[in-house]
């Protein structure tokens, strides 16, 4: 069996990143790999509150999301004592301190894109993205998120270009980690 062993002690990886990036996708793949729990934010998210991201949103607004994303983080850090994956949702890392709580409980990898890259991704998702609407100008909309985001994500401890990631690409960040 695969162990995850750092070297700074951290037994955690986040995945972050803009939508459609492929955070859920590596963050299962990678969690199989290593052997380890996965969690997916959103999916803890869906699964605890019984409601789709978009329903949460249209009843409590992004901000009263936010608050339940940021409680999710940290139960679900909580949960896996013994290490894991946890793909974020995209705005995670952008509100209240959930970057610096990453970054000490684990190791933070932005998976980034641009804007044209996410797009063809999303216009063959089926998933609801609320602060994404699919008939307005998608490209405009993502890459005006990016900008608002990228800030943060770039906060990351390990930033992989879409195009370049692969399960040996962690594996020789995490060796020598």
């Amino acid at each position: 069996m695969k162990q995850i062993v750092f070297k700074k002690g951290n037994k955690l990886i986040f995945l972050i990143g803009m939508p459609g990036v492929g955070k859920s996708y590596w963050g299962g793949n990678l969690a199989h790999h290593l052997k380890v729990p996965f969690a997916d934010l959103d999916a803890v998210i869906k699964t605890e509150q019984r409601k789709t991201i978009g329903e949460i949103f249209k009843e409590v607004g992004e901000d009263g999301f936010r608050k339940i994303e940021h409680a999710t983080l940290l139960y679900t850090i909580d949960s896996l004592p013994n290490g894991g994956i946890i793909s974020c949702g995209g705005g995670t890392p952008c509100f209240y301190d959930n970057m610096q709580i990453m970054k000490a409980a684990g190791v933070v990898f932005y998976l980034a894109a641009d804007a044209q890259y996410l797009s063809r991704n999303l216009e063959r998702s089926a998933d609801y993205r609320p602060l994404i609407y699919k008939e307005n100008a998608l490209q405009q909309q993502l890459g005006d998120l990016l900008n608002t985001r990228e800030s943060f994500y770039k906060q990351a401890h390990h930033i992989l270009l879409a195009k370049d990631i692969s399960l040996a690409n962690f594996d020789k960040i995490l060796n020598d980690e």
